[in-house]
């Protein structure tokens, strides 16, 4: 394990590289997924992780597979995928803020990352929420549980892990690499009271650990975005790079080095 001293951490857990690089090779499983998906071909989770349940988003009008839940052994994992198109993701965040239903009220998260979360398409097709939340429901004997994501994964991560924290009888442990901020100041305070366990592995180069902005619009300042608890700093790449610095697999490659 590796120990860190950062402000807001407390010092009962500590980070382990070991947990990042098995939480970070789940989420380069939800790319693969997706990309078997593109490809009208049968994605399998390789031993020793059962898959439970895939959960899909609705974007643009189409029902894509945003991860998965799987459990191996006592464990649950849930596991969040990025956007497939960075610069598009980039162009098109949304900055405002709304609250949502399973959190206290003065607690809001970013537009868009709600509504990949909460949003079905009829009742066949339940938001990824629901099938999350229903099947670790489903599940005897579990001693933890563990979500993760890359990227806008990570943002919907930490708002899975406050939901799972407040609304049902698990804290998990939350590694996150490259993700944005999710929500307001109400939502970090919340989360870093109730989840101790949990980490940001950060890119310095990285630009997408930088949004939504602190404070936004530009003129306004509406909305005011905070970091969860705790960062876990890496280096690798250069300034002028975006898809390199912001790269799943330059990320893993900096973490197995």
């Amino acid at each position: 394990k590796h120990f860190l001293t950062i402000q807001g951490i407390n010092m009962n857990h500590s980070f382990s590289l070991d947990q990042a690089i098995e939480l970070g090779k789940l989420c380069e499983q939800s790319y693969l997924q997706y990309g078997d998906y593109e490809k009208g071909k049968s994605w399998r989770l390789p031993d020793p992780y059962n898959l439970l349940k895939t959960m899909y988003a609705v974007y643009e009008g189409n029902h894509i597979p945003l991860g998965f839940i799987a459990r191996k052994d006592h464990s649950i994992y849930v596991v969040w995928r990025g956007t497939d198109n960075l610069e598009e993701w980039v162009q098109d965040v949304k900055f405002e803020q709304k609250k949502c239903s399973f959190f206290d009220d003065a607690i809001q998260v970013e537009l868009g990352f709600k509504e990949l979360y909460i949003t079905s398409k009829g009742n066949d097709n339940p938001s990824p929420r629901d099938v999350c939340i229903q099947t670790i429901n489903q599940q005897e004997n579990i001693e933890k549980v563990f979500v993760t994501g890359h990227s806008l994964g990570g943002a919907l991560a930490v708002i899975n892990a406050l939901d799972i924290a407040t609304n049902m009888s698990h804290i998990p442990t939350v590694y996150t690499l490259a993700g944005p901020r999710a929500g307001n100041h109400h939502f970090a305070f919340t989360y870093n009271k109730v989840i101790i366990d949990s980490w940001r592995l950060v890119n310095s180069h990285d630009e997408v650990p930088k949004l939504p902005p602190k404070a936004c619009p530009p003129i306004h300042h509406e909305y005011h975005y905070q970091h969860v608890n705790s960062e876990y700093p890496i280096t690798f790449g250069n300034f002028w790079n975006l898809p390199h610095n912001h790269s799943l697999d330059n990320y893993m490659a900096k973490l197995e080095s």
